[in-house]
């Protein structure tokens, strides 16, 4: 699926939830600012605004479900996948559970972490943002069976 498709299919996800009605705003403005980051002619640039972008859009999906579900604030993403997690299923997460919303995601959370914090980290290529879109889609749309 063309990165364009899935970035439809994220905004899909979102705006078809009841649950985002009022507060999908931050959201779509982070999908757009993914959209206009294509427009950057630098490469590393490109690639890592666009991971930013992206990282975002779930963080404040994430967030925001985590209010929904269990009416506490996440802390950061792993922090607001675990909430998520203790809220629907009744247990809390163990470290290293791959069953876990956040064992699910752990890929997502460790790239997202890496191009966050680690100076000079940027994606290699256009297929590992790809990638990276492609595990956004799948933790929105986990996010949203939870709540």
């Amino acid at each position: 699926m063309a990165r364009r498709d899935r970035a439809r299919t994220i905004e899909a996800i979102i705006y078809g939830s009841p649950h985002f009605q009022i507060s999908h705003g931050p959201m779509r403005d982070e999908i757009g600012h993914y959209r206009s980051a294509s427009n950057i002619r630098n490469r590393s640039t490109r690639r890592l605004y666009q991971v930013f972008h992206l990282a975002r859009a779930v963080d404040s999906t994430v967030s925001t479900a985590a209010l929904i579900k269990s009416n506490k604030r996440a802390k950061g993403l792993g922090h607001g996948l675990n909430v998520l997690w203790e809220a629907a299923t009744g247990q809390a997460v163990t470290h290293g559970d791959p069953y876990s919303l956040y064992g699910q995601h752990k890929q997502l959370i460790d790239a997202r972490n890496k191009y966050a914090h680690q100076a000079g980290a940027f994606p290699a290529d256009d297929e590992e943002v790809k990638r990276f879109l492609g595990r956004c889609e799948a933790c929105i749309s986990g996010v949203l069976v939870l709540i």
